[in-house]
């Protein structure tokens, strides 16, 4: 019995002795640590994966090195913390350079160039698809109009800025656009002055008829293209990625990736639910669902649930608490002098979907750009609140662009 006890006594001495030796240390350096002082330290430990100690070199090296510790002398360079990105959208963007670099364009000059030199290259009578531009990254500071895409008179051409969609005359016509036509659900089809559509579709892309905006992709490109975008996000110095729209298909591409090995950096996963179902249809959606948040490991795991609400800052479909005016007018291209943006739930299924949600132990969230978007989200966070408290799902609002 002596015997027994005196072998767990030096097993776990053993334990305890190995469990104190760091993996890692860097010393003779500047450590950024970002604490509360903002202190800067001469040396870190780092064990299984996380910050065990920082202070003096001296003082590291004697509590923490084993012998399998790793050192690396700084020679007096500085570390600092990894950075982490909470919003972006890596598989759309390794995919949209995947093929070709986007090109630059500037001004309606270089769009019109593209235009025409994609008109070249295109059988007549096939959609011409501009890539995604903001008005603000155009010289104009607005948007173009279909007289500017009119660049192309034989070719229908779709010109993408996200939740609005401008096309030129030839699209309009084969699409069987025009003054008579009535706004779709939840769409808004903009007019000149003599009541003629100027080419600005605002969540009425469902109207054109033969466009087809996305490539094919085979599951080995889109998997290249998100792995060789996360590389890209490491090798820029982020740690961290929040992926804000992720779907079935691009949760199969990072497990996927998580199986071949740790991922360049760590991803938390934001579910968006699309295309939003009628309200009582949706907690049996996510019901089926075997997700939720905080599932996964180090790597790769799921954050938020998020719902859009809105549309988008540059390009005047934001929801706002006051019109948009003259800016409006000369930014967007707007003629209703009380446009205020596009609202797409309204706040009673709004409520609903997101208990639903929270029901499944899910974070909550919503894209919500503008003043009168983040109302409706706290109006909504707050009728859950009066249910049972909100804070521990600790929920958000993204974006909040506009007061």
């Amino acid at each position: 019995m002596r015997a027994s006890y005196h072998f767990l006594a030096v097993s776990a001495s053993v334990l305890l002795l190995q469990a104190a030796d760091a993996d890692l240390i860097l010393h003779n350096g500047k450590i950024v640590t970002v604490d509360r002082n903002f202190s800067i330290r001469q040396a870190v430990a780092i064990k299984g994966g996380k910050i065990a100690a920082a202070g003096t070199s001296e003082a590291i090296l004697k509590a923490e090195r084993g012998t399998e510790t790793r050192v690396i002398d700084l020679k007096g360079r500085m570390v600092l913390p990894g950075l982490i990105d909470a919003h972006v959208h890596p598989l759309g963007a390794g995919l949209s350079e995947f093929r070709a670099p986007l090109p630059p364009l500037d001004s309606y000059a270089a769009v019109q160039s593209y235009i025409r030199e994609q008109a070249k290259l295109t059988p007549k009578g096939q959609w011409i698809v501009v890539p995604r531009t903001f008005p603000t990254r155009l010289k104009e500071m607005r948007m173009p109009t279909r007289k500017v895409l009119d660049a192309a008179k034989e070719h229908p051409v779709m010109f993408d800025a996200s939740y609005v969609w401008v096309v030129n005359s030839k699209a309009l016509e084969v699409s069987g656009i025009d003054r008579n036509t009535p706004n779709p659900p939840g769409g808004v089809i903009v007019r000149d002055e003599k009541g003629d559509p100027n080419g600005i579709l605002k969540n009425a892309g469902a109207l054109l008829k033969g466009l087809r905006r996305t490539k094919t992709f085979s599951e080995e490109e889109r998997l290249q293209a998100l792995e060789a975008m996360l590389k890209r996000y490491a090798a820029a110095g982020l740690t961290t990625i929040g992926d804000r729209a992720v779907s079935q298909g691009s949760v199969a591409l990072y497990r996927k990736l998580r199986a071949r090995g740790p991922l360049p950096v760590r991803a938390v996963l934001t579910w968006r639910l699309g295309s939003v179902p009628p309200a009582e249809e949706v907690a049996t959606v996510i019901r089926k669902s075997d997700w939720t948040t905080n599932q996964g490991d180090n790597w790769l795991k799921f954050g938020a649930f998020k719902l859009t609400l809105d549309g988008g800052m540059t390009i005047g479909t934001a929801y706002q608490r006051h019109p948009y005016g003259v800016f409006g007018k000369q930014l967007y291209g707007q003629t209703d002098p009380d446009d205020r943006g596009q609202r797409f739930i309204p706040v009673g299924k709004l409520a609903s979907i997101l208990d639903a949600a929270r029901d499944k132990g899910w974070q909550l969230t919503a894209h919500s750009q503008g003043g009168g978007a983040v109302d409706a989200l706290l109006d909504a966070f707050e009728t859950l609140d009066r249910e049972r408290p909100i804070a521990p799902t600790r929920s958000h609002v993204m974006h909040a662009s506009f007061q």
